[in-house]
C-alpha cells in the first residue's frame, strides 16, 4: 500500500467487507454448471501442446446453482415453519381447539381405492359361482388390508398403536364402508392478518412470546459466531493480524468484523428473518411486511454483531488459554441449543402452551430491548408507541455499535494479544512408560487431539446429540413411537451415529492443517493411517448407537425380532463412518488457506442424502430388499475407499493427478439415489394424486430416472472426464466398426435368448409344487398384477425400465467395474447387482438378462444395444405371462 495516500475509513471498511463477503461466497459456491478450468498434463500431451498452467488449478467462475438451490429450499422451509409456528402460537393464546373429524383421513389414492373395493364387494354379492366369489372376496380383503397397512406405515406409530389403527380402519370399513374415510387434501395453512390476536391481553401475551424468541435468536447468533465461526478463539485470525499493520484505525477493522458477524450468518437469514416477516404479516401489514420484517431483522443482527465483536475481543484480552477453550466449547453448545429452543416454538404445541401459560407474568418483556423490533409488526399500535419504538430502535443499536467499537479499540490500544493456540500445553513429568496403555498409535493420537481441542470435542461429541434429543422432547408422539417400535428405535440409533460423522469422520483430512507432511513421512501409507482414524470414529458412533438402543430397550416395549433392526442400525453406523470419511477425504482440498473452504459443502449434502437412504433398509419389510441395499451400500464404501487410496499420493500435488474417469462409486450412488427417489416420488403421488397405481409407478419411475440420470451426467461432465460420452456408451467409441443396424440386430437376438431362458425357468418352477406356489405368491404381490392400466404398464416395462436401468447398471456400474477387473468379471458383477435389486423369484432370469445386456454392450460399445436387449426381454416376458 502506498502510505503517501491514506485510505479513508469508509473506503477501507468497504474493501475489507468485500473481502469477507467474497470468502463467504467462495464457501457456498461449491457446485457450478460450468466446468472447472484445469490444465492436466496428460490432456496437454495428448493434444500435442505444452501445459499452460502447472500450478494449482484455477477457480471456476459463475454462480453456484446447487448452493442457490439449497439456500432457496432452506428459506422456503423457514417461511413455512414460521407460518405454522405462529398459527400454533395464536391457537394456544386464544385456546382454540378444533373438534376432531369423525372420519379417518387417508390419502386420495387410498380413498379412491376403498370406494372401488366397496363397489366390487357389493357386485360380488350377485355372483353365482360361490367358489369364485370367495376367492375374489379374499383378494379384495387382502388388498384392503394392504392399503390400511400402507397408510399406517407412513405415520410414526408404535407397533401396538399401528395394529390398533389398522383394526380401527377395518372396523370402520366394515360398518360404514368407504364413507367412513375422507381424502386428506390438507394444504399448508398460512399466516394472515387474522393470526395476531386482537384482544388486548391475548395480544400482549402473543408479543411477549415473540419477544422471547427474538431474544433467543440474538443470543444464539452471538454464541454461534463465537463457537462455530471461529476456528480457534485462542488465536487471532491471520487476516486481522495483517490488517493491523496497515495505516487504518482499529475502529475500522473492528467495524468490518461487526459487519461480517451481522450479515454473514446463513442460519439467521433462513430461519430468523422469516419469523419477523411472518410476524409483520400476522399484524396485517400486507406487502409492507417484507420491508418491516427486514428492518427488524437488520436491527437484531446489528445488535448481535456488536455483542459478538466486543465479547470476542474481551475474552481474548482477559481470559487464559484454558478459559478460552472452555468458553468456545460452551459457546458451541449454546449456539446450537438456543436456536433449537426457538424452533421448538414453531413445531411443538405443548411448548407453546407452556410459554403462553407463563407469559402472562412476564411483563418485563413488554419494554425489553429485544421486543422493540416487534412494535413494527404490532397491528394496533398507537402513534406514540410507534414513535417511541422507532426512536428506541435507532438508539439501541447505535449505542451498542459505538460501545463495541470503542471498547474493542480501547482493549487493543497496545496491539493485538495473540495466544499460543489449543495445541500447546504445559509439559508434565512423564508417568508410565510411553506405549504401555491399551490405546496407542494413530487412535490414541486422534483422541489426544480431540481432548486438547475442546471446541472440536463439543462439536463432535455433544452437538450431534442435541438434534435427536430436541425432536424427542418436542414431539411426544415420536417418543412414544420410538419406545414402542423396534424399527423406530433402530432408526434413531442410526441417525445419532450417522449424524455425528458429519463433524467427525467427514473432516479427518480437513483437520490436518500442517501435519499432513508429517503423516506422509510415516513408514506406512497415508490412506491406511486415515483408515485407522476412521475406525476410531466408527467406534464412537457405535457407542452412541448402542447406548441409544440399550436405553430405548430398557424403557420401551418392543416386539420380538428387534435384533434384526438393531443389527442393521449398528452395521449401518459402521458402514457410514467409512462412507463419510471417504466422501470427506475426496471432497477436501488441503491446499485451501481458509479452513471452512477445504471441505466442499455439496459433498456434505451428498452424505446426508446417502445416510437418509439407509432408512429404506431399516423400514423395509422385505429381507431381500434389506439385503440388496446392504450389499450395494457396502460396495459403495469399498469403492469410495478405493478412490481414496488412488488419490492419496496426489493430495499435496493435485495437478499431477491422472484424469478423472467413471468409477464404480458413481454408479452405485446413482443406483441408490434412483431407487430412493422413485420410492419417495411414488409415496408423494400416492398421497396427493388420485390416479391409478400403474400411472403412479410409471410417473415416479420416470421422474426418478430423468432426475438422477440428468444430475449424474451433469456431475460427470463437470469433472472434465475425457471422452465421457463414449465411455458411458452415448456415442460410439473410437475403433468400433460395427454398424448400428447390426448392433440393434444382435441386441435383439440377445434379448430373445434371455427371454427363452426365462420361459424355461418358469416351466421348471411349474414342475415343483412349492416353487409354483412361491411364484404365485410373488405374482400376487407384484405391481404388475395390481396394475389396472396396461398402457401405463407397457410404458414402464418396455420403455422406462430398459432406458434408466441400463444407463445405471451398464453405462455406469459395468464401466466402473472395468477399472479394477477384467471384462468377464465386470459383466458378471454388474449382472449380479442388477439381479439383486429385483424380487427373489426373478433373480435367475434377470441375472441371465444382465449377462446378455452386458455382452451386448461390450460387443457394440453403444448403450442403445443393452436397452434394446432389455426391452425385447421385458416385452416377451410380459406378453407371454399376460
Amino acid at each position: 500500500m502506498n502510505t503517501g495516500h491514506c485510505v479513508s475509513s469508509v473506503r477501507a471498511l468497504w474493501l475489507i467487507t468485500r473481502l469477507a463477503c467474497r470468502r463467504q461466497v467462495n464457501f457456498w459456491q461449491s457446485l457450478r454448471v460450468a466446468r472447472k478450468e484445469t490444465a492436466s498434463k496428460v490432456i496437454a500431451l495428448e493434444l500435442g501442446v505444452a501445459a499452460a498452467r502447472t500450478a494449482t488449478p484455477a477457480k471456476a467462475r459463475g454462480r453456484s446453482l446447487f448452493s442457490i438451490f439449497i439456500l432457496l429450499m432452506m428459506a422456503l422451509n423457514g417461511f413455512n415453519m414460521a407460518s405454522g409456528g405462529l398459527l400454533k402460537l395464536s391457537d394456544s393464546v386464544l385456546n382454540r381447539v378444533e373438534p376432531p373429524s369423525r372420519k379417518i383421513r387417508v390419502s386420495p389414492y387410498t380413498a379412491l381405492a376403498l370406494a372401488d373395493a366397496e363397489n366390487a364387494l357389493k357386485a360380488l354379492q350377485t355372483a353365482r359361482d360361490p367358489e369364485e366369489r370367495r376367492r375374489s372376496e379374499t383378494l379384495w380383503n387382502e388388498e384392503i388390508n394392504r392399503l390400511f397397512r400402507q397408510e399406517v406405515q407412513q405415520r410414526f406409530l408404535s407397533d401396538d398403536d399401528a395394529s390398533a389403527q389398522v383394526k380401527l380402519m377395518h372396523d370402520t370399513f366394515a360398518k360404514l364402508g368407504a364413507s367412513g374415510f375422507e381424502a386428506s387434501r390438507a394444504l399448508l395453512a398460512h399466516t394472515s392478518s387474522q393470526t395476531w390476536p386482537r384482544d388486548g391481553e391475548a395480544s400482549a401475551v402473543f408479543m411477549r412470546v415473540l419477544g422471547l424468541m427474538v431474544f433467543l435468536w440474538i443470543l444464539g447468533t452471538v454464541f454461534l459466531s463465537l463457537g462455530f465461526n471461529n476456528r480457534d478463539l485462542g488465536k487471532i485470525e491471520w487476516n486481522l493480524e495483517w490488517l493491523f499493520t496497515l495505516p487504518v484505525s482499529g475502529r475500522v477493522l473492528f467495524a468490518s468484523k461487526l459487519v461480517e458477524y451481522t450479515f454473514l450468518n446463513a442460519l439467521a437469514w433462513v430461519f430468523f428473518l422469516p419469523l419477523l416477516v411472518m410476524a409483520c404479516i400476522a399484524g396485517g401489514h400486507g406487502w409492507m411486511s417484507l420491508g418491516l420484517g427486514f428492518l427488524a431483522f437488520l436491527w437484531s443482527l446489528v445488535l448481535a454483531g456488536a455483542g459478538t465483536t466486543f465479547c470476542e475481543v474481551a475474552s481474548r484480552k482477559f481470559l487464559s488459554l484454558t478459559q478460552l477453550k472452555n468458553l468456545q466449547a460452551l459457546s458451541t453448545v449454546l449456539g446450537a441449543l438456543l436456536p433449537l429452543v426457538a424452533l421448538a416454538v414453531y413445531m411443538s404445541k405443548p411448548v407453546d402452551d407452556f410459554l403462553v401459560m407463563h407469559a402472562a407474568s412476564w411483563r418485563w418483556l413488554d419494554w425489553s430491548p429485544f421486543s422493540l423490533p416487534l412494535y413494527l409488526a404490532l397491528p394496533f399500535a398507537t402513534v406514540r408507541q410507534m414513535q417511541l419504538g422507532i426512536l428506541a430502535m435507532m438508539a439501541v443499536p447505535a449505542i451498542a455499535v459505538l460501545a463495541a467499537l470503542r471498547g474493542s479499540e480501547f482493549l487493543t490500544r497496545d496491539g493485538l494479544i495473540r495466544a499460543a493456540g489449543p495445541y500447546r500445553g504445559t509439559r508434565k513429568p512423564a508417568g508410565a512408560a510411553a506405549g504401555q496403555g491399551w490405546l496407542r498409535g494413530i487412535a490414541a493420537h486422534e483422541l489426544l487431539l480431540l481432548a486438547r481441542d475442546r471446541n472440536l470435542m463439543a462439536q463432535v461429541l455433544f452437538v450431534p446429540l442435541l438434534l435427536p434429543v430436541f425432536y424427542l422432547l418436542v414431539f411426544s408422539g415420536l417418543t412414544t413411537a420410538v419406545a414402542g417400535s423396534g424399527r423406530h428405535a433402530a432408526m434413531l440409533a442410526f441417525f445419532i451415529g450417522a449424524y455425528a460423522f458429519m463433524t467427525s469422520a467427514m473432516s479427518i483430512l480437513s483437520r490436518e492443517d500442517k501435519t499432513l507432511w508429517f503423516l506422509m513421512s510415516f513408514p506406512q501409507s497415508v490412506a491406511s493411517i486415515f483408515l485407522k482414524k476412521t475406525l476410531v470414529w466408527a467406534a464412537v458412533g457405535l457407542v452412541y448407537g448402542g447406548a441409544t438402543l440399550l436405553l430405548v430397550g430398557h424403557f420401551g416395549h418392543h416386539s420380538r425380532g428387534d435384533w434384526r433392526d438393531a443389527f442393521f442400525a449398528l452395521y449401518g453406523i459402521v458402514l457410514y463412518a467409512f462412507i463419510a470419511a471417504g466422501i470427506g477425504i475426496l471432497a477436501t482440498n488441503v491446499l485451501a488457506t481458509a479452513p471452512r473452504q477445504r471441505l466442499r459443502t455439496d459433498m456434505v449434502y451428498l452424505y446426508m442424502l446417502l445416510a437418509g437412504m439407509w432408512a429404506n433398509t431399516i423400514y423395509s419389510f422385505s429381507f431381500w430388499t434389506k439385503l440388496a441395499q446392504l450389499v450395494v451400500t457396502t460396495l459403495l464404501a469399498v469403492a469410495l475407499w478405493q478412490k481414496v487410496i488412488d488419490s492419496s499420493p496426489y493430495w499435496l500435488d493435485p495437478t499431477e493427478r491422472p484424469p478423472r474417469t467413471v468409477s464404480l462409486a458413481d454408479g452405485l450412488i446413482a443406483a441408490l439415489a434412483f431407487f430412493v427417489v422413485q420410492s419417495v416420488g411414488w409415496l408423494i403421488l400416492h398421497w396427493v394424486a388420485p390416479i391409478s397405481l400403474s400411472a403412479q409407478l410409471t410417473l415416479a419411475y420416470s421422474f426418478a430416472g430423468v432426475t438422477v440420470g440428468g444430475l449424474t451426467l451433469m456431475y460427470l461432465w463437470r469433472q472434465d472426464i475425457p471422452d465421457l460420452w463414449e465411455r458411458i456408451g452415448l456415442t460410439r467409441e473410437g475403433g468400433r466398426a460395427l454398424p448400428l443396424w447390426r448392433s440393434v440386430l444382435q441386441a435383439t437376438a440377445w434379448g430373445l435368448v434371455a427371454a427363452l431362458g426365462a420361459f424355461v425357468y418358469l416351466q421348471v418352477l411349474k414342475l415343483f409344487s412349492e416353487w409354483e406356489k412361491w411364484k404365485e405368491n410373488a405374482e400376487l404381490g407384484s405391481f404388475l398384477t395390481r396394475g389396472d392400466n396396461p398402457l401405463w404398464l407397457c410404458a414402464l416395462v418396455i420403455l422406462a425400465a430398459p432406458i434408466f436401468e441400463e444407463f445405471l447398471f451398464r453405462g455406469l456400474v459395468l464401466k466402473g467395474l472395468l477399472r479394477s477387473t477384467g471384462p468377464t468379471a465386470a459383466v458378471v458383477g454388474s449382472a449380479a447387482l442388477f439381479a439383486l435389486v429385483h424380487p427373489p423369484v426373478s433373480v435367475v432370469p434377470v441375472f441371465a438378462l444382465g449377462i446378455a445386456a452386458g455382452l451386448s454392450f461390450r460387443k457394440s460399445g453403444l448403450l442403445l444395444a443393452p436397452i434394446v436387449t432389455h426391452a425385447v426381454y421385458n416385452s416377451c416376458v410380459v406378453f407371454l405371462n399376460k
